[in-house]
């Protein structure tokens, strides 16, 4: 069984992002797009396959 299984849904919040910055966000535990607004930049860098990319990502739908 993949990783990608075992993950839970989506939420809808994250479809505007990338499949991979959501699944990372998922597979991290965030489960809203405050959650993920909510966390410092070196917080969210820190996680596994999450990069520079990403962050502009999620910084982008804060605005």
């Amino acid at each position: 069984m993949s990783e990608d299984q075992d993950l839970p849904p989506i939420p809808a919040e994250f479809e505007q992002f990338t499949p991979r910055t959501a699944r990372v966000l998922v597979r991290e535990g965030y489960r809203c797009l405050a959650d993920v607004q909510a966390a410092s930049d070196d917080e969210l860098l820190k996680l596994r396959n999450f990069g520079y990319l990403s962050l502009a990502e999620v910084r982008a739908a804060g605005q």
